[in-house]
């Protein structure tokens, strides 16, 4: 069963397909393909541009996965931690959207 890998990294989208863990495809949507597209129709959000960046480069190697891992570098991702006292688990997730608002 072939995998597909999609990493959103400094350089661009790179998107990779193993099969039996050996890579079979290697593709490159780098920053200045992506952005230009923003430029399109302002009222398409970006993430949606993207996807269709991603699908048309899916579909034009005819690749066909049923499993994908998608990983964004740590550098890309605010994490925030806090501590929280034992709640019932119907408070729980009102008190994270509590902190994770004020801190």
């Amino acid at each position: 069963m072939n995998k597909l890998g999609i990493y959103f990294g400094t350089q661009g989208i790179s998107i990779v397909e193993t099969k039996l863990k050996k890579p079979v495809n290697n593709i490159l949507i780098p920053h200045s393909v992506i952005s230009p597209v923003e430029l399109l129709e302002e009222k398409v959000p970006v993430s949606e541009k993207i996807a269709v960046l991603i699908k048309n480069e899916l579909i034009n190697r005819r690749i066909e996965v049923k499993e994908v891992t998608i990983i964004l570098s740590g550098r890309d991702l605010i994490i925030r931690t806090f501590e929280m006292p034992i709640l019932p688990k119907e408070e729980l997730l009102t008190a994270i959207n509590f902190e994770s608002a004020n801190n």
